[in-house]
Order: C-alpha cells, then structure tokens, then sequence
C-alpha cells in the first residue's frame, strides 16, 4: 500500500512538471522549461541522457512500475516538444521514437496517453 501511494505521488509529482513546463514554453522561458523537465526525470529517479542510449524494454525494467513508465511517456513526449520549439526536430524526433517505444511497454495502453504521443508526432 505504501510504495502503492509512493508511486502516484511520483506520478502526480511529474504531471505537475509537466503543466508547469508547458506553460514555460508558451511564454517563451525555454531554459526554465528544460529546467523543470529535467525535475521530472530526477523525480522518476530516471537519468535523461539514458532516454537517448537504453532500448525501450531496458527503460521501461528501470522505471519498473506501469505507472511510472506511462509517466515517462508523458514527460519524454513534452521534452520533444520543447526541443521542436527550441529548433531541434531531430532531437524531438529522437525522443519521440524513445517515447513510442516505452509506450508499446504498457501492458494496458492508453487512449489519453496515446492521443498525446500521435499528436506530438504530428507536430514533426
């Protein structure tokens, strides 16, 4: 039940990230963004240069957890976003192939969690 609770805060903690980052890209503060994105990833405990080097399965046996790997999703899929508007669509293209591959990880994939990788995808 503990680690159960842990996990969701974990999650929540990372939805904030996210809210908080988007709304930094939407006024233009694209360091702060990547700052709080950055937060995100030492809040899964997940190091964000590995997104880049791990295959999808070795992410998803680190994140360990469902949960957490459907927030990673999340959190790696608004990063390619930050990189597109930073000017780098081969980075956010990286990422966004790192983001569908852990997503094919969930055992019980998402409608929600789907639509916001195909439209992120979209964007390239």
């Amino acid at each position: 039940m503990f680690q159960r609770d842990y996990i969701l805060r974990l999650v929540q903690q990372v939805a904030q990230v996210i809210a908080r980052a988007m709304g930094l890209i939407t006024e233009r503060k694209l360091e702060d963004a990547d700052a709080e994105l950055a937060s995100g990833y030492a809040t899964l405990g997940l190091d964000r240069e590995l997104v880049g080097v791990l295959d999808a399965a070795g992410l998803a046996r680190l994140l360990g957890d469902q949960d957490r790997i459907a927030a990673a999703v999340r959190l790696i899929t608004h990063d390619a976003r930050l990189r597109l508007v930073q000017g780098d669509p081969r980075r956010a293209a990286r990422l966004l192939r790192s983001a569908r591959g852990l997503y094919e990880q969930l055992a019980e994939p998402a409608q929600a969690l789907e639509r916001e990788l195909g439209d992120a995808e979209a964007e390239l």
